[in-house]
């Protein structure tokens, strides 16, 4: 009879009760998933609080702005600077799923 040489992780899988395994190597998984989506909210959150109000007076944000919409302001409306920053949080959060 030849003898098996388990591994801790293969012991655990093999020889612990099924819902006790599925959780342990599941749990993992799932506070990586719950820390990935709450940075996600946390991250918009703070750019719509903060960095709104500053980049409603950037220059070069103020120059697009201008180019885009075919007016002359000196200031970007809150509301279409949050617009903007809702924008670029989505395209960041895809691009942080997709790799």
């Amino acid at each position: 009879m030849q003898t098996v040489n388990l591994t801790i992780r293969e012991q655990k899988l093999r020889y612990a009760k099924p819902w006790l395994a599925i959780a342990y190597f599941s749990i993992p998984t799932v506070l990586i998933m719950l820390i990935q989506g709450l940075y996600n909210i946390i991250d918009k959150e703070l750019a719509l609080q903060f960095a709104a109000i500053d980049l409603r007076q950037d220059p070069w944000y103020i120059q697009q702005y201008n180019l885009i919409t075919k007016q002359n302001v000196t200031n970007i409306p809150l509301k279409d600077m949050q617009a903007f920053i809702n924008v670029a949080t989505q395209y960041t959060t895809q691009i942080y799923s997709l790799l």
